[in-house]
């Protein structure tokens, strides 16, 4: 086209650059024989930076299914989260509509096989000392992980014994050791395995003070994988609080109205106290 000036020529060379850009490709993502945890991480990278508006979660599949998972985008990255069984073998497939920044898919489905291996050993359990109300199942359950079985002991306890139970699992063992009202393994698993110990057979009058302890089987030293739980099955409840004075307060642990004529004192040599009508006594 020629301008009102005339022919606009120019006789120098002139450069241009531009880029192509081709479909998305994974470089880099899980493989082998994974550990299990909760809520864990399968990071997968990409050659270009990922466009998180034009993602569906239903572009990820796992084989076999996992009841959930959510999901993070770092750049490149793609990271996955969700609870995976152990001891299992997995398939995970991105679908073709995974989209970059620049509008380009994968051109293919992908898919990525892993194996999980088993949970690192160990106990999980809300508290070691339980309070269970009389009348109540008298049931304490824990979480074992990573262990095919448990090995569970039962001791009769006493206030005596607290000091030792202080000192873990084994230590109360060696000493309690004439005290074993039961001793049994149970089976767990390589993931999760909730285990419930049932003390009513061990109950007099509905009343009782235990120690539960567990144990991995075949692993008996390691004192991470072994858990002492203070269990007592009792009608009252015991508050104890100072001004000048040490005063205890006794209740119905169910209703809580104060309990007369309760008998406490301090271990080792303290003195006994009888509570009055109002569930008080001086220590």
């Amino acid at each position: 086209c020629v301008s009102l000036d005339g022919p606009n020529i120019n006789n120098k060379g002139r450069q241009y650059q531009y880029r192509t850009q081709g479909d998305l490709n994974l470089v880099q993502s899980p493989k082998g024989k994974l550990p299990v945890y909760d809520d864990m991480s399968l990071d997968f990278e990409f050659d270009s930076i990922l466009d998180p508006s034009k993602f569906d979660k239903s572009l990820v599949q796992f084989d076999p299914p996992v009841t959930y998972y959510t999901y993070v985008f770092k750049d490149k990255r793609l990271v996955l989260k969700t609870n995976l069984k152990a001891a299992t073998d997995y398939r995970i497939t991105i679908k073709p509509g995974l989209t970059d920044v620049n509008g380009e898919t994968l051109s293919r489905a992908i898919s990525v096989d892993i194996h999980t291996g088993g949970r690192t050993p160990s106990f999980v359990s809300l508290r070691n000392q339980m309070i269970i109300p009389r009348g109540a199942p008298p049931v304490v359950s824990f979480v074992a992980e990573g262990m095919p079985s448990v090995q569970l002991s039962i001791f009769k306890a006493t206030a005596q014994d607290w000091s030792h139970f202080k000192n873990g699992g084994d230590a109360f063992i060696a000493f309690k050791k004439a005290q074993l009202l039961s001793q049994q393994t149970v089976t767990a698993s390589l993931d999760k395995s909730t285990i419930n110990v049932d003390l009513a057979p061990y109950l007099k009058d509905g009343l009782g003070q235990f120690v539960v302890v567990a144990r991995a089987s075949g692993d008996l030293n390691t004192n991470a994988r072994c858990l002492a739980i203070w269990v007592q099955v009792t009608g009252l409840g015991i508050d104890v609080f100072s001004n000048d004075k040490l005063v205890a307060y006794v209740s119905d642990i169910s209703s809580g109205e104060p309990v007369k004529d309760a008998k406490v004192s301090l271990y080792p040599n303290g003195p006994p106290g009888i509570t009055d009508q109002y569930g008080l006594t001086q220590l």
